[in-house]
């Protein structure tokens, strides 16, 4: 889907068109699925919290500006197979368990493409959950100088800086609360 909105993309800017953009969430796990509903009114859907955390991915895609987040529950059964950086823990609205998000990047083949990000990043990481803000500002900045439009570098600097004036409690466990669904 990544590769194909990306060449209707380039096609509808030729064409002198605005060009779209979408994010896909995906979770693994348990769902209901089927027929559902009375006999008046009968359809096919999908439901339980798997279904809703993907829900909620697909909408912090906006958040890191990125194509696909997965969960680490999805990055268990994939890292085998796909490139994932490691976004961040979050902690999904009305949720009291934090879940891992990955982003899913590229077939793991391709891995040696992306060292140059990922290493410096995954640094940076490691400091913002120590609540090293500065030093992981400092790694985020040089990453940006590189890679300006990389969304999950931007999303941690972003919150290293609101952290290094407004740092979460004491007993804060690397965490991050979002703030909506």
């Amino acid at each position: 889907m990544v590769d194909r909105l990306a060449e209707l993309n380039r096609n509808w800017t030729a064409q002198g068109r605005p060009e779209i953009a979408n994010g896909i969430g995906l979770n693994t796990g348990p769902v209901n699925v089927g027929n559902i509903g009375s006999d008046q009114r009968l359809a096919w859907t999908v439901m339980g919290d798997n279904v809703n955390l993907a829900s909620r991915l697909e909408g912090i895609t906006k958040e890191y500006r990125v194509r696909v987040i997965i969960s680490e529950y999805t990055y268990n059964q994939v890292s085998h197979q796909f490139l994932a950086r490691e976004v961040d823990k979050i902690r999904v609205k009305g949720k009291k368990h934090p879940v891992t998000l990955y982003e899913l990047m590229a077939p793991l083949s391709d891995r040696q493409k992306y060292e140059g990000l990922l290493t410096p990043f995954n640094t940076a990481l490691q400091c913002y959950r120590t609540r090293d803000w500065r030093e992981a500002a400092g790694t985020l900045g040089q990453v940006l100088a590189i890679y300006p439009h990389d969304g999950p570098t931007q999303a941690l600097l972003d919150r290293c800086l609101e952290f290094m004036d407004d740092p979460p409690p004491a007993d804060w466990d690397g965490v991050y609360e979002m703030k909506s669904k």
